[in-house]
């Protein structure tokens, strides 16, 4: 039997997504979400949370980030006309990495949902964690899928978190770096992204330099630790934890979207032979709320160990701090942050992704940059990255 939680946890799912297929031999697996959901009953961890079946998004919801033009035509095609649609298939990087299957728009709506909801929950007290194991796609940019992803709910979660907290971080474990996510809030510095992911050698996104901090309000904002193949468990968390107490101590964000993914490069050998210690790592008690946005992996057999490993893969609050009197009033702002931007390329991926620049609702004061340029200190101290 689990020890009782004091946190309030949210738990979304819906069973439909597991019968998501991409297709033969593509390397994403929505039925790991049902295997991960029978270890959540199986261990009792449900007598713990509240479960919910996530809604779907409505289109304007998804266009609060994305071109209106892309929801409209990820909600028409279909399978039986890709055909026809060639030209803008290929304008919207659809096609092999980024198929289009049965019930595409139905699992953007139901993944997306859950994690809107999720941060509506933490913003109005009724939550202090939100697990949503369906999200996490945070390669998805503007006007275009990458890298098996479609809709990005993270961008979507953060700006409904931002109506209520004037600092959202946002922290992505995944062996990939959060691309489409720091690239919608490059140029703020409401939102701080800290990406942990091996880098080089052509790795896909190819993004995530450690010299990439941001630009203009967002300079410094941007925190990427690139890593190399080889590293275990021990140097991982060497790395991790004081990067991660550096950023929370200097940023104090009011609440942490963090996204993470059970990959087969993390327990193959590759970037580190266990998941234990790197999911323990995470489990940081400084911060009011968390939004828990847990990614898709590809390949089930490492799902037990990823998520109930001596680390539990959620992220935790210690003081239940609820959003600031007034917060709500930045729903305006946050609405508008996000607009067109730049083309910028990556360093070994597609070059000329779409980059999102962003308007900010703080003074340089409230952030204190000077204070956050700290963090990266800390980083250059490492000699494996």
């Amino acid at each position: 039997m689990p020890k009782q939680s004091k946190d309030r946890i949210s738990y979304f799912y819906d069973a439909e997504v597991g019968s998501v297929y991409y297709g033969p031999n593509h390397p994403m697996k929505p039925h790991r979400l049902c295997m991960t959901h029978h270890l959540v009953m199986g261990y009792e961890l449900h007598k713990q949370m509240e479960l919910y079946r996530p809604r779907k998004a409505h289109p304007v919801e998804l266009a609060q980030f994305h071109s209106e033009d892309y929801v409209d035509f990820l909600a028409r095609v279909t399978p039986e006309h890709v055909s026809e649609n060639l030209q803008q298939l290929q304008r919207y990087n659809l096609g092999e990495d980024c198929p289009i299957f049965e019930g595409l728009f139905n699992f953007c709506q139901v993944y997306t949902g859950g994690s809107i909801d999720g941060a509506t929950r933490l913003n109005h007290g009724l939550s202090d964690i939100a697990i949503n194991w369906a999200g996490g796609l945070h390669h998805a940019k503007k006007r275009e899928a990458s890298g098996f992803c479609y809709i990005n709910d993270l961008v979507l979660a953060i700006l409904e978190l931002l109506k209520y907290h004037p600092r959202v971080l946002y922290l992505d474990i995944d062996v990939h770096h959060g691309d489409g996510v720091e690239e919608a809030f490059y140029l703020t510095d409401r939102v701080m992204t800290v990406s942990f992911h091996k880098y080089g050698d052509y790795f896909f996104p190819g993004t995530g330099d450690v010299k990439d901090v941001g630009e203009k309000k967002g300079k410094y904002c941007s925190v990427n630790v690139p890593l190399r193949d080889g590293i275990d468990d021990v140097t991982f968390q060497r790395i991790f934890q004081p990067v991660m107490r550096k950023v929370m101590e200097m940023y104090k964000p009011g609440a942490i979207v963090l996204q993470e993914r059970a990959s087969r490069v993390l327990a193959g050998g590759h970037l580190g032979g266990a998941l234990r210690g790197h999911q323990g790592s995470v489990l940081f008690r400084q911060i009011g709320q968390c939004h828990h946005i847990g990614e898709r992996g590809s390949h089930p057999d490492l799902v037990r160990e990823a998520y109930f490993g001596q680390g539990s893969g959620h992220c935790l609050s210690h003081d239940g701090r609820q959003p600031q009197e007034g917060h709500g009033r930045h729903g305006p702002a946050a609405r508008g942050v996000l607009h067109q931007g730049r083309r910028r390329g990556g360093g070994g991926g597609r070059a000329g992704e779409q980059q999102g620049q962003v308007t900010t609702g703080l003074s340089r004061r409230q952030t204190n940059k000077n204070n956050i340029k700290r963090c990266f200190s800390t980083i250059h101290s490492f000699s494996f990255l």
